[in-house]
């Protein structure tokens, strides 16, 4: 921990200098280098400031017990316990993605709300930008070489159509906000194991928790969408069709990946091809379901590791069956 607490107070003591000097400019023109290299400090600052704070709730959690369940992980403000699975760290599925672009957002950029991919698009193709001033702004910096991109802003929704419609964020799976490439998380390896106390006795056997931890890798999926000039001109439920149609494409692949993903970069690993999770095989290419079996024994494999089945995956024919 106090490597970390270092390492984050030396990048804080570069990022003033670098600050001091952007001040003493008269135009405050960064060279190319120089802003990038203010954005890694940045960005690693980030990342450190998440782990520590992990790893802070982890060791309260060891020595005090966890609350409501295990549903509260991180104290709030008032030294109590705060609500949520690691406040700021993860989403649930009932949560927004684009409340966290808000919040994390520059304050110039929180006051575009409800923010159109319809009017956007539009703008950018026929040069129209009638009733979409915010979306207008928006459009300065963007890519045009090959294509534009959507703005942060404007894509944190799309994702969010996205997980609403993923079976596995709807089956339990949570969302995890990156600011940076990496993010390494603190986890709980072994729980201190109790032991009974004899009254008057001189010692409480110690009884410490194992952490680990668990590294986050960003990959992209991005999805290029053409529509005719006409289109663009006359549908009046543009933003609808482009949100729906972008957002069913990729909750479909998230789907594939999260379960099938192969885990060689770019794809990320899914289910399937993770070591060390239990699995009753139903063969090569599966079989017909004749009974129940095959729900039972999974339902018993997640009872028998503590936690409680919610939810199952499956193809329409096997629930029709």
């Amino acid at each position: 921990m106090s490597t970390l607490t270092e390492k984050r107070a030396a990048l804080e003591v570069k990022r003033r200098d670098w600050q001091t000097l952007w001040n003493s400019k008269p135009n405050r023109d960064f060279s190319t280098t120089e802003a990038q290299q203010l954005k890694r400090w940045n960005e690693e600052m980030s990342g450190l400031t998440t782990e520590i704070q992990t790893l802070d709730a982890l060791d309260a959690m060891a020595k005090d017990g966890m609350p409501d369940g295990g549903r509260s992980i991180l104290p709030d403000e008032g030294g109590g316990w705060a609500s949520g699975v690691l406040q700021d760290v993860m989403l649930a599925k009932q949560q927004k993605v684009a409340d966290v672009v808000r919040k994390r957002s520059h304050p110039s950029e929180r006051a575009y709300e409800g923010l159109s991919v319809g009017k956007y698009v539009k703008g950018i193709v026929t040069g129209d930008w009638t009733d979409a001033a915010a979306e207008k702004a928006m459009s300065v910096g963007t890519l045009t070489a090959g294509g534009h991109l959507v703005p942060a802003p404007m894509a944190a929704g799309v994702i969010d159509r996205a997980r609403n419609v993923s079976r596995v964020i709807q089956a339990g799976a949570v969302t995890i906000p990156m600011e940076t490439s990496t993010l390494k998380l603190a986890r709980v390896d072994n729980d201190p194991a109790p032991v009974w106390h004899a009254e008057n006795a001189a010692d409480v056997v110690a009884a410490d928790v194992t952490l680990g931890s668990i590294t986050f890798t960003a990959r992209t999926l991005p999805i290029i969408v053409r529509l005719s000039r006409e289109l663009f001109e006359d549908a009046e439920n543009l933003d609808e069709v482009v949100r729906s149609s972008i957002g069913g494409a990729i909750s479909v692949e998230l789907d594939r990946a999260a379960l099938y993903g192969t885990g060689t970069a770019p794809e990320p690993r899914g289910l399937w091809n993770t070591s060390g999770l239990e699995v009753f095989t139903q063969g090569v290419n599966g079989a017909a379901l004749a009974n129940y079996d095959p729900f039972v024994n999974a339902i018993l494999g997640v009872l028998n590791d503590n936690y409680t089945p919610n939810a199952a995956i499956m193809a329409p024919r096997t629930a029709a069956a």
